[in-house]
């Protein structure tokens, strides 16, 4: 995919919500680890970012997300608004956090 395409999932706002969903929900996740977890400070600081501030993030971790290889290859997609694309969203966003969380 090219990346005007990979910036047009990012921009799209279906997109966006999707991640805003997929974000706060891991930083659920995240808030109630233990807290032996690596890098369990930073993880946390980032996940009440996220739950305060849930839109303006989502717009920053779509770009992210949206740069994922599985985009637009219709295996484990996450751009796709489906319950496998879903899944394979909620799994990127797993694997991008600690890189926006410092």
């Amino acid at each position: 995919m090219s990346l005007t395409n990979k910036a047009s999932v990012a921009d799209d706002p279906a997109f966006q919500r999707r991640v805003r969903q997929a974000a706060t929900a891991a930083a659920q996740n995240v808030a109630s680890e233990d807290p032996n977890t690596a890098n369990h400070e930073k993880r946390k600081a980032f996940a009440t970012a996220v739950l305060t501030l849930p839109n303006q993030w989502a717009q920053i971790i779509a770009v992210g997300i949206a740069n994922n290889g599985n985009v637009g290859s219709g295996v484990s997609d996450p751009s796709v608004d489906s319950t496998d694309g879903d899944s394979a969203l909620e799994y990127v966003m797993s694997t991008v956090w600690d890189a926006y969380s410092g």
